[in-house]
């Protein structure tokens, strides 16, 4: 049995559903600066590859589907002015890797889910949600913890923690 595999008497393969950003930005500050031959940086595009690999090589999925933020306020945003005020700008070189990142989920082959005033988690919770009242079992894949409570019992979710097994994390962090 793989890390990822919990221990449930059924097996049935299942959908995953990936917190696109979230990850993106882990694997950006887990790894050390890389770039191309040509100075581009390309920390989060191959630490995203490396766990999707990965995830997509012990879990077997029936499917993946990427959510990500729309890069624009959201209904949080109009209601509380404070919302996610405290966080930093972006470093250039992992913005710099956004304009990468879809050619890459594209090569992954699954669909991305975009929306407006809505953020990756909302879609996320909603493709789960939707997915496991059709009798599809789904495994989320986030870095943030709050999406957590969408866990049901035809789905479940997966941390970046949970991902990375011991001997990559000690990769993860050179």
């Amino acid at each position: 049995m793989t890390r990822l595999q919990k221990e449930e008497p059924d097996q049935a393969a299942r959908v995953l559903l990936v917190d696109t950003h979230s990850l993106f930005v882990r694997a950006f500050f887990a790894l050390p600066g890389m770039t191309t031959a040509a100075g581009l940086p390309t920390s989060a595009l191959y630490g995203l590859s490396v766990l999707m690999l990965k995830l997509l090589r012990e879990e077997r999925p029936l499917g993946v589907a990427f959510a990500l933020d729309a890069g624009q306020p959201t209904f949080r945003h109009a209601r509380s002015a404070s919302y996610k005020a405290q966080r930093t700008p972006l470093a250039t070189p992992l913005r710099a890797q956004f304009d990468v990142l879809p050619r890459l989920l594209e090569a992954f082959g699954g669909p991305r889910f975009v929306a407006p005033g809505f953020e990756a988690d909302d879609i996320l919770a909603t493709l789960a949600r939707q997915l496991s009242a059709a009798g599809t079992p789904v495994r989320v894949v986030s870095g943030d913890h709050d999406l957590f409570q969408s866990s049901t019992s035809w789905s479940t979710s997966c941390s970046w923690e949970r991902v990375v097994s011991r001997r990559s994390a000690t990769i993860w962090r050179r």
